[in-house]
């Protein structure tokens, strides 16, 4: 099978280009920088997301390398190669990809907020700038901790954790900025493979700890059976089966003060952690072969 994988020099590319190496698929890496992972048989530059031509260039591409399977990994390109997979854009090729709405909500992370919390599904307080009067009012609602975030960024891009009323300056962020409550506790980045079926579902958890013994603010990843915590594995899952995602997802989960875990993002693609979790990766390759 022929395999493109879009950001192959970003972690997720990475990771799965990685994963591909010792199967007997022949993987054409793309990518808006010039990288040349070893691990692939063909590179390619292609434009950033924001360039109306990416679309166009990658449909090319396909074409050029009879691509059967097309798997996006870059955050910023999501919506529209959901939108162009939507219209055939990359037909006959198989995009692993959500449908276009699911993927346009969990882009917008106050979107996804609003769908998980109208499911019933845990997530921690949040609001927009312009639900609150003052940074008082921000703090009496959401807690003593509270975080900002993009509500359109990749990673921890624009997040910060904010705890002191007196300095936080609620008229520096307008509503493209989302303001949540802390969540104390452990972090896992939850990895899941939604079938179409309720019930057919793998879930594989990491957990996130910082490296405290060499005084560094690196994170330290940790594979975890899912029967330590169950409870955060079930989140993950109700969380995407409210989103009306499919395929592979990579979810950021944390708990509460109380030990009660909610979920802080949805990501409609692999993540970075997928070298953790090849049984997501099997179930894609086994879906398409």
């Amino acid at each position: 099978m022929n395999i493109l994988i879009t950001g192959v020099g970003g972690p997720a590319g990475k990771a799965l280009v990685n994963q591909l190496s010792t199967t007997m698929h022949s993987v054409v890496g793309v990518d808006m920088q010039t990288v040349v992972p070893t691990q692939v048989d063909s590179f390619e530059l292609v434009p950033p997301a924001s360039d109306p031509a990416m679309v166009e260039h990658l449909s090319r591409i396909i074409s050029k390398y009879g691509i059967d399977l097309v798997i996006p990994t870059v955050a910023d390109e999501l919506v529209q190669i959901a939108h162009a997979s939507s219209v055939g854009a990359f037909d006959p090729a198989t995009v692993v990809l959500s449908e276009e709405s699911a993927v346009h909500n969990c882009f917008d992370k106050f979107l996804t907020m609003i769908a998980l919390r109208q499911a019933g599904v845990s997530v921690p307080p949040f609001g927009l700038p312009s639900d609150f009067r003052s940074a008082g009012e921000v703090f009496a609602t959401l807690g003593p901790h509270i975080i900002t975030k993009p509500r359109v960024a990749r990673g921890g891009r624009g997040f910060a954790v904010h705890s002191d009323p007196e300095t936080f300056d609620l008229s520096g962020f307008d509503d493209s900025f989302l303001i949540q409550s802390f969540a104390p506790g452990e972090e896992f980045a939850p990895m899941v493979y939604l079938g179409d079926e309720v019930g057919d579902e793998t879930v594989a958890l990491v957990r996130k700890q910082r490296d405290n013994v060499c005084d560094s603010s690196a994170v330290v990843i940790q594979p975890v059976p899912v029967s330590e915590a169950l409870d955060v594995a079930m989140l993950a899952v109700r969380a995407c089966r409210a989103l009306k995602l499919s395929g592979p997802i990579d979810l950021d989960v944390r708990r509460m003060a109380d030990g009660r875990p909610v979920v802080l993002e949805v990501n409609a693609r692999f993540g970075a952690n997928s070298e953790f979790a090849p049984e997501i990766l099997q179930r894609v390759l086994c879906s398409y072969v």
